[in-house]
């Protein structure tokens, strides 16, 4: 017999009472402290090996003159994965996508005007938000990326 040494209080949302209900029909020889921490588990083994993959990403945000390089401007650092890069030769605007640790994703732009680079970045919320945003190619690159790793994003078990 395990003995119990620590107490958790886990507060549940009346909508999510049906899920305990069928735990306990479905596994009624397991507790459901047993069921929650196996998830946990599985849940926390995923998140890290996510954050394994991530290195130290650097962007900017201000612009560089290009006849006596000197940056006007910050430099920011982040950890994440570099999901894509594009390069619009014909509009001089060079982007990449990137997959924050906290799941949330940073393109980064650099655009040559007039004699000087401008460095610029934005962070989306979603991966729809972001595709909104970006162009077709870089969509792909990013779609690709994650469709390979596919730990990075969520989805659920099929029971079949």
């Amino acid at each position: 017999m395990t003995k119990v040494s620590n107490k958790k209080n886990l507060y549940v949302a009346d909508e999510d009472l049906l899920w305990f209900d069928k735990a306990k029909e479905l596994f009624p020889d397991v507790s459901l402290s047993k069921l929650i921490a196996e998830l946990l588990r599985e849940t926390c083994m995923r998140k890290e090996a996510e954050q394994a993959r991530m290195v130290e990403q650097t962007v900017y945000k201000g612009k560089e003159s290009l006849e006596n390089e000197i940056f006007i401007g910050q430099e920011f650092r982040f950890d994440g994965i570099e999901l894509g890069y594009y390069d619009d030769k014909r509009d001089n605007v060079k982007l990449k996508a990137f997959l924050t640790k906290k799941g949330k994703f940073l393109v980064a732009k650099e655009s040559s005007l007039d004699g000087e680079l401008h460095y610029f970045f934005n962070v989306y919320d979603t991966y729809s938000d972001v595709s909104k945003e970006i162009p077709v190619e870089l969509q792909k690159r990013c779609a690709e990326y994650l469709n390979k790793n596919s730990t990075l994003r969520t989805y659920e078990k099929l029971d079949i």
